[in-house]
């Protein structure tokens, strides 16, 4: 219970191992070291991401050595507060990865390396601000982005092939 400090030196933390522990409602102190977190395909009844549903009430702050945010990662964290801010070095993104984490505020900027926006990866963020996405992004997910609250202009990849279902699904953009 209480609060979860991981040591520097580990770099990948594997699928569901704090899953649903809802005794962890301190804080989340994840290491400089840390590439990976879960895998990109686990994700599914029951959720088996690294910290989903787990209720740490703080920022979270996600390194910049970290290339992998698996699925579900983070689901389910309703008590998560501040920006949501992902590494400029992330490479890959799981389905759900953030889904339903609903105190998070401000802009979302996705990572030059992210060129797939998996289904539910932002389902129910509520963030409330701008979508910035690169030109690289190629595919976005089904319900990668609804009820995010997300606003302002929206623009699109030059390099989108694919928006799937209710990608955008209670936005509100302007633009």
């Amino acid at each position: 219970s209480g609060s979860l400090i991981i040591p520097e030196g580990v770099e990948e933390i594997g699928p569901a191992a704090f899953g649903n522990c809802t005794s962890l409602s301190g804080t989340l102190s994840l290491p400089s070291t840390l590439k990976r977190l879960g895998s990109p395909y686990c994700y599914g009844p029951p959720h088996d991401g690294v910290f989903y549903g787990c209720n740490f009430v703080c920022e979270l702050i996600i390194p910049e050595s970290v290339e992998l945010i698996g699925g579900g990662t983070f689901g389910g964290c309703k008590n998560f507060y501040g920006e949501l801010r992902l590494p400029a070095g992330l490479k890959e993104l799981g389905p759900g990865a953030f889904e339903y984490d609903e105190n998070f505020v401000g802009d979302l900027v996705i990572p030059q390396g992210v060129t797939t926006i998996p289904g539910n990866c932002f389902n129910g963020t509520w963030l409330g601000g701008a979508l910035v996405l690169h030109d690289g992004v190629t595919t976005i997910g089904t319900d990668a982005f609804a009820n995010s609250g997300l606003k302002g202009e929206l623009r699109l990849p030059k390099n989108l092939e694919v928006i799937s279902h209710n990608v955008f699904y209670n936005c509100d953009f302007s633009g």
